[in-house]
């Protein structure tokens, strides 16, 4: 009998055809000829939404095809073997979706009433993680094209280590929160609001944060939800000034 990896390549090519993306993914581990025949013609992704979650000790790589089955793979990040396992999968992952995503999610997992060395692994553990995920997305000729941004982490620099690398032609809507903190803190965006990708999208929705920046940068958005420490006659002016807004949510929280 012939094994699979002798068969033609037209007769490979079939079978590809007949098979959903998870099905490709486990294949594609099981011998090198296969590996590379699936690597070499990159069938398409069947996924629709992405959603990566990142503590100290492992990172869950969640996504969801089109036919609604969802999985959920984790790996340790216990050691460099496991850590370079997971980025060879999200980056196989990424070479093979030509659809455009629903929604890409990056958590990073927080905890309240940390010790001081537990906090500083944890902030270590985020940093080389999006480190290594801004070095697989901005090398790509092809921004990574998804309709919904959503970003749980806790400062702007983080942010900018994704928000560039997406699309800004095909982005519609954003999400910020940075994470389960108790009380409202001060979010400096001056980087992020000046990207395409965040003056290209049409929806913003935030928590747990006051934004500093002028009104002027939110009023592109049709759909707004944001925090500010005090509201000025200014500021109502200006969102007088626009007509297209079909929402703009402002909440005034004073004394931070």
């Amino acid at each position: 009998m012939t094994s699979l990896s002798k068969m033609p390549d037209i007769v490979l090519s079939t079978i590809m055809d007949h098979l959903n993306f998870r099905s490709l993914m486990i294949l594609r581990k099981t011998c090198h000829d296969i590996r590379n025949f699936i690597d070499d013609s990159i069938p398409a992704s069947s996924i629709t939404k992405i959603q990566l979650t990142v503590n100290p000790e492992q990172v869950v790589l969640e996504f969801k095809y089109s036919e609604s089955v969802s999985q959920q793979n984790f790996y340790s990040l216990c050691g460099q073997e496991a850590f370079d396992l997971f980025w060879n999968d999200f980056e196989i992952i990424l070479k093979h979706q030509k659809l455009i995503l629903e929604s890409f999610s990056v958590t990073l997992k927080y905890k309240n009433g940390l010790n001081k060395l537990e906090a500083s692994v944890r902030d270590r553990v985020n940093l080389r993680f999006l480190n290594q995920l801004k070095s697989l997305l901005e090398p790509r000729k092809r921004l990574l094209q998804i309709e919904k941004l959503d970003l749980i982490m806790e400062d702007q620099e983080k942010i900018m280590c994704v928000l560039p690398y997406i699309d800004a032609n095909k982005i519609k809507e954003i999400v910020i929160f940075p994470g389960p903190k108790r009380e409202m803190v001060v979010f400096p965006s001056d980087k992020v609001v000046e990207t395409e990708q965040w003056k290209n999208a049409k929806k913003l929705a935030s928590a747990n944060f006051l934004v500093v920046e002028p009104i002027e940068k939110f009023t592109h958005f049709d759909n707004c939800r944001i925090f500010v420490d005090t509201i000025s006659v200014e500021m109502i002016q200006k969102l007088k000034e626009v007509s297209a807004i079909d929402q703009f949510v402002l909440t005034v929280w004073p004394n931070v």
